[in-house]
């Protein structure tokens, strides 16, 4: 993007060097002298010994960058480490958790959604669930006990236990699904794997509590075995739930609702499918626009304090760490719950940020220019920088889906060798924290979306996009535009992705989503473009999450 901030003006003629040692700077001199790196001023070709600008007075110019650097380098190495051992050296400790459900929850309602047209469709859904950890393979045999027909005829019984026959694939009778749990079993010993006791009371439970449904005498609502199958398998144990209600039309309701998600889930996936289409083509008109210099960046050159915003991304950076220690014992000693702790996870957000905007303000020597350096203004109105975050964000979207496909690869080469050695492990790749929080309450929902899309893209986009980018622009301003913006957005967005739970294999879509939210802020110079991408994909996921795991 051509820019005339980026130019360098000529410079004012001057009598001698010795002039130049008593001459005040302007802010644009100051900037296009590189201050930033601090170096001295040249001016006709002569550097300046001695300037008088308050900016090469700071002595902390260079120390401060250095040090800075330490520390963002530091916690970055320490979170990616941190997620590498959870995600790869110890995956094991998170087997029972609700994380290992959420491919079990969504297969799950898809197979229930699916029955009422092609029950058979629904049957082969469910084959991706015969493998993982044990609680994954249970929901699948609770799904196929709703599936399956309580009272099959004599010669379906006889002819086909496993369900699969050429002659009737649709058909799937009860002694079929009762022996899956032998099967299972025997699973477990072909690959010498021992369940831990939560594991064996859950299967013994499950078991329990689809022998007795298909039996025809569902157990009651209020037995052992329905509350630990309804609060250990997600929506299975609701699916199991379902058949002790007091309400007979519990199952057929929990189905039509099913159905409905899925017609919703297929809607929403052509949208997206026709919206990366639609990105190609404004991803190619936006290039040629830039090419011919009909789109300009929305770019102000810096005061040459950029040092300072960086200063200020390392302090949020410490204050992130201590604040995330700080909350765990407290909600650790004070016993608190999921709920309160999402409350307090916005305090980990808000407190950090907040520390840092004030070091921002007090260190430097203009407040209102830092405020305004660090995004906080837009040149053009809010709805031309709305339409510049669409734009930019459907231009990104065909880039995105692509890496989204990448990590699918990635994660499927790298933990697949994982499940070869040990069947039962969890299912790798990819995840976020959150998505374990979802429990089909509107006070929760409310909550996560107040996290996802609103704390979320006002913190993390002022201190990456406002903080972390002005500095990388500003230390680079005398590179061509187009190499100061390629090193601004690919080491600020590496840095954004490398920090978020989702791991290594997450890096690429969210450098990719980092990198929208980049362009979208050298577009329109200010904030709010990459703030309103950062939302929209964050409501988006929180929107979709929501409706699958509500009741």
């Amino acid at each position: 993007m051509n820019s005339e901030n980026d130019s360098v003006p000529t410079p004012l003629p001057l009598t001698s060097p010795a002039d130049n040692a008593q001459t005040e700077f302007s802010a644009q001199e100051i900037w296009q002298s590189g201050i930033g790196t601090g170096q001295p001023p040249v001016r006709d070709g002569v550097v300046v010994a001695n300037p008088v600008s308050p900016a090469f007075r700071d002595p902390w110019a260079v120390p401060s960058q250095v040090f800075s650097w330490i520390v963002i380098i530091f916690c970055t190495g320490l979170m990616m480490g941190l997620v590498f051992f959870g995600q790869f050296i110890e995956p094991e400790e998170s087997s029972d958790s609700a994380a290992v459900l959420v491919p079990a929850n969504f297969t799950g309602q898809f197979a229930l959604g699916a029955e009422p047209f092609d029950r058979g469709q629904a049957k082969e859904m469910l084959s991706g669930l015969d493998s993982g950890p044990v609680p994954q393979r249970l929901a699948r045999l609770v799904i196929l006990a709703e599936l399956a027909d309580e009272h099959p005829a004599p010669e379906d019984a006889a002819g086909d236990p496993t369900g699969t026959s050429a002659k009737k694939p649709d058909k799937l009778d009860g002694p079929a699904v009762l022996q899956e749990f032998e099967r299972l079993r025997e699973q477990m010993a072909e690959a010498n794997y021992e369940p831990t006791a939560s594991e064996r009371e859950l299967l013994a439970a499950t078991e329990e509590v689809v022998r007795a449904k298909l039996d025809g005498s569902p157990l009651p609502n209020d037995h052992p075995s329905v509350e630990k199958v309804e609060s250990e398998l997600g929506f299975a144990g609701r699916v199991a739930a379902a058949w002790s209600s007091e309400d007979p039309n519990a199952s057929k309701k929990l189905q039509e609702n099913s159905t409905a998600k899925l017609f919703f889930v297929m809607f929403f996936g052509l949208a997206v499918l026709a919206a990366v289409g639609l990105g190609v083509f404004v991803a190619m008109a936006l290039g040629g626009g830039w090419l011919l210099g009909w789109l300009r960046s929305g770019w102000s050159s810096g005061s040459g304090y950029g040092f300072i915003h960086l200063e200020a991304f390392a302090v949020w950076f410490a204050s992130f760490f201590v604040c995330q220690i700080v909350v765990g014992l407290v909600a650790s000693l004070a016993g608190l719950g999921e709920k309160s702790s999402i409350w307090l996870t916005l305090v980990i957000f808000y407190v950090p940020a907040l520390v840092a905007l004030t070091w921002l303000l007090v260190r430097h020597p203009h407040p209102r220019l830092a405020w305004r350096e660090a995004g906080f203004t837009s040149r053009h109105g809010i709805l031309v920088d709305l339409g510049k975050a669409i734009a930019t964000h459907l231009a990104f979207l065909p880039l995105l889906a692509l890496m989204m496909f990448l990590t699918v690869v990635l994660t499927s080469l790298v933990h697949g060798g994982a499940a070869a050695e040990n069947p039962f492990s969890p299912p790798g790749g990819p995840g976020h924290p959150i998505q374990e929080q979802f429990d089909g309450q509107w006070g929760t929902v409310f909550m996560l979306f107040l996290l996802a899309a609103v704390t979320a893209p006002l913190v993390e986009e002022t201190v990456f996009r406002g903080l972390m980018y002005r500095y990388l622009r500003d230390v680079t301003h005398r590179y061509p535009v187009v190499l100061s913006v390629a090193i601004a957005t690919l080491l600020n967005g590496f840095i954004f992705a490398s920090i978020h739970p989702q791991g290594l294999l997450g890096i690429p879509p969210l450098m990719t989503l980092a990198a929208s939210m980049s362009v979208a802020r050298e577009w329109s110079g200010g904030l709010l473009a990459p703030m309103a991408i950062h939302a929209l994909n964050n409501g988006a996921l929180v929107g979709l999450m929501s409706l699958m795991f509500s009741s």
